[in-house]
């Protein structure tokens, strides 16, 4: 089933979620890293690492907002838990969802930038274009890309410089 994006109308609001899914998404690649190898392995640790230059800066705008994430242990205790549940999955199986579901993200994070004030125009587009990089990678990677790392690759040191 495809995911459907969920509709937001506070911005603070959408903003929080979508830090705390950064969060999960880290802990999500690294769990299921370790139950792949080779291209796929590098694959999930380049995401990682995005999620984590996405989630730096993230930091000071949630902060100069007040906002609070839910305990990182229990956004992490639920993705590892995804994980698990995917564990049967095959690498090709978990580009597929990447490429079906990803999309919702893409949405979600689109709705909430529209509602940004200006000083937050350059974190929405990164968060909008972080989800795209996985798109693109897991649609390449699909397609048998021999480049298809580069996408990430490209993204990731995108992402740093803005850290």
């Amino acid at each position: 089933m495809t995911a459907t994006p969920r509709q937001f109308t506070d911005y603070k609001h959408g903003l929080l979620v979508a830090i705390e899914e950064e969060v999960g998404g880290a802990a999500l690649f690294a769990a299921l890293a370790q139950m792949h190898v080779g291209e796929a392995r590098r694959a999930l640790g380049l995401m990682v690492a995005i999620e984590m230059a996405v989630l730096t800066c993230a930091a000071p705008i949630l902060a100069g907002y007040g906002l609070v994430m839910a305990p990182v242990k229990d956004l992490e205790a639920e993705a590892k838990a995804e994980a698990q549940g995917m564990a049967h999955q095959t690498w090709d199986d978990i580009l597929d969802h990447m490429i079906a579901d990803y999309p919702a993200f893409t949405a979600e994070f689109e709705q909430v930038a529209l509602m940004a004030p200006a000083a937050d125009a350059p974190l929405m587009r990164l968060l909008v274009d972080h989800e795209n990089a996985f798109i693109d990678y897991a649609t390449a990677a699909r397609a048998g890309r021999g480049d298809a790392l580069a996408i990430l690759e490209a993204f990731l040191l995108r992402a740093r410089a803005m850290a």
